[in-house]
């Protein structure tokens, strides 16, 4: 599942957040997607809200979160290389909220190996090459929601990539890069 800008743009995070629960499938974000799903595990801890604890311990209590399938940011060939092996070499690609841009895209540098890709965009969706105008995103996702269930519990869950990032200030003489530039913002 690869999550972008548009998921969160147009309210699916919560259809997002179940896809990934329900499936396991291994989840990824642009840079423009950051945000849009818990890729740290506590996604609303307040310290003081009893609530919000007992959520997390719930949330711990039943196995796997979002958090725990979350892989890397994907920005094509500016991508850690095991996220970029990942993403690239799956089987089939849930594009949630695609936004392509330069920036996005680490410059059109996305190479998906498969052609089995399903694209959820806010007012068409996308299976492989035949377009459906008017099948929103959102709508889409909670129909899917109803049906994979049944179909997900087949489904062994891959591995997700460990990425360790190493967050290592920039020198004052040395050059930005995006390798640098790319490192940092995975890393937050």
């Amino acid at each position: 599942i690869l999550v972008d800008a548009c998921a969160s743009r147009h309210n699916c995070k919560q259809e997002t957040k179940e896809l990934v629960e329900i499936t396991q499938f291994p989840v990824f974000t642009t840079p423009m997607g950051k945000g849009t799903i818990d890729e740290g595990g506590v996604g609303g801890l307040l310290e003081d809200d009893p609530a919000s604890i007992e959520k997390l311990k719930k949330k711990l209590d039943h196995g796997s979160s979002v958090s725990s399938r979350f892989g890397g940011v994907y920005v094509g060939n500016l991508s850690h290389p095991e996220v970029k092996e990942a993403v690239e070499n799956a089987d089939l690609i849930l594009s949630i909220g695609s936004l392509l841009s330069d920036f996005n895209t680490g410059s059109f540098s996305y190479s998906y190996k498969t052609k089995n890709i399903v694209e959820f965009h806010s007012d068409y969706t996308k299976i492989r090459q035949a377009t459906f105008p008017g099948v929103q995103m959102k709508e889409a996702l909670q129909h899917l929601l109803k049906k994979v269930g049944k179909a997900a519990s087949h489904y062994k869950p891959q591995p997700v990539p460990k990425v360790k990032l190493v967050n290592t200030p920039a020198s004052r003489d040395s050059k930005l890069t995006q390798e640098w530039l790319w490192t940092r913002v995975s890393s937050w």
